[in-house]
């Protein structure tokens, strides 16, 4: 049994910290900085409804692996169990690379070009001060099962 101080991953903030700060500040650099130039695209909102219902599709797919697994999502809480199927199976992040889809889908709809500008952003945080410290905790706490999974799936798609 884990030591329950060391059960899950330790992360500096909760993971949909980063695109809700980041989508915060696109909003208000596009309302006090540059005007958008997206609405000469038509079809932006029209792409980014698909894109908001895919993350959402994606990530709903996702929490319900983690409840039919009896873990936990949130990655602050204790990790009973390692998800590989549903969505697991093409993607090792699908929850995260859902975050991509919604935060460039709202982004879409709103007309804020900003947030195309901080998906490499939202992206860098993720992978450095996410998925880096999962990734660590998931190989220390199910070992080659973890590693195996690793070189099977991809990280994102």
């Amino acid at each position: 049994m884990m030591d329950a101080r060391h059960d899950h991953p330790k992360l500096v903030l909760p993971p949909p910290t980063y695109p809700a700060v980041l989508f915060v500040m696109a909003w208000v650099l596009d309302q006090h900085l540059i005007p958008p130039f997206i609405d000469s695209v038509s079809s932006a909102p029209l792409l980014g409804a698909i894109l908001v219902i895919l993350g959402l599709g994606a990530a709903g797919w996702a929490v319900l692996r983690f409840m039919r697994a009896g873990t936990h999502v949130e990655p602050h809480k204790p990790t009973l169990a390692m998800v590989m199927d549903g969505p697991f199976r093409f993607s090792r992040n699908p929850i995260y690379a859902s975050f991509f889809a919604l935060f460039a889908g709202v982004g879409m709809i709103m007309k804020l070009e900003w947030t195309i500008v901080f998906l490499p952003i939202l992206w860098l945080c993720l992978r450095l001060w996410v998925i880096a410290p999962e990734e660590a905790f998931l190989s220390s706490r199910f070992g080659s099962e973890y590693e195996h999974y690793r070189q099977k799936v991809r990280r994102w798609l």
